[in-house]
Formats: C-alpha cells, sequence, structure tokens
C-alpha cells in the first residue's frame, strides 16, 4: 500500500487542525483494547476501546492513516465508536499545530 506521508505528518503523534473555522485534535497514535468472550465453538468479541494512553481520553478524530491500520490490521471501524476520520492533508483542512510522537 502507498500512502502520501504528508510532509512528514504521518509521523506525529497528535496534529491540531481547523475545519470550518473549529479547531480539533487529531490522533495519529491509539491504544486497543479488546475483550472477547471464547468457547469451544467460537471467539465473540465482546468490547473495542480505542483511546489515548497519553491523554487517557477517548479522540474525537484519528488521522485517515490510523483508521486505515485500524481496519486493515483489526478489523475495526472507528467511525463505528463515534471517532471521526480526517485526512490532514486534505485542500479544506488546515494544520495549525502538532506534537511529535513519545520519545
Amino acid at each position: 500500500m502507498t500512502t502520501s506521508n504528508g510532509d512528514g505528518l504521518h509521523t506525529q503523534a497528535r496534529i491540531v487542525v481547523e475545519v470550518d473555522d473549529e479547531r480539533y485534535e487529531l490522533y495519529n497514535e491509539v491504544e486497543v483494547d479488546t475483550t472477547y468472550l471464547v468457547t469451544a465453538a467460537e471467539t465473540e468479541t465482546l468490547q473495542v476501546d480505542i483511546w489515548s494512553e497519553e491523554y487517557g481520553i477517548v479522540p474525537w478524530g484519528v488521522t485517515h492513516w490510523v483508521a486505515q491500520q485500524l481496519r486493515e490490521d483489526l478489523d475495526v471501524d472507528v467511525e463505528d465508536h463515534g471517532i471521526a476520520v480526517v485526512d490532514p492533508t486534505a485542500d479544506h483542512v488546515r494544520v495549525v499545530a502538532t506534537k511529535s510522537k513519545r520519545v
């Protein structure tokens, strides 16, 4: 898969963007906790929690890169969990600030 890195935005942990004169924080790094029920016959996903470990909150939004990774790797659609997906490289989105990944 080839994706645009948005001039290094994909390496940032958090991106503050402005869309339609409103500011939002997008997370490019999230924690996912999944609870399963496993029986002899099947495995059922009971709950999926998506949150930011650094800030201890459910993010308002994530980047399209994180959303795609969660779909492909974990079969999780963040929008089903009330989390917005925003492409920070889109023409209608203005990047206001970034925060590097933790070291």
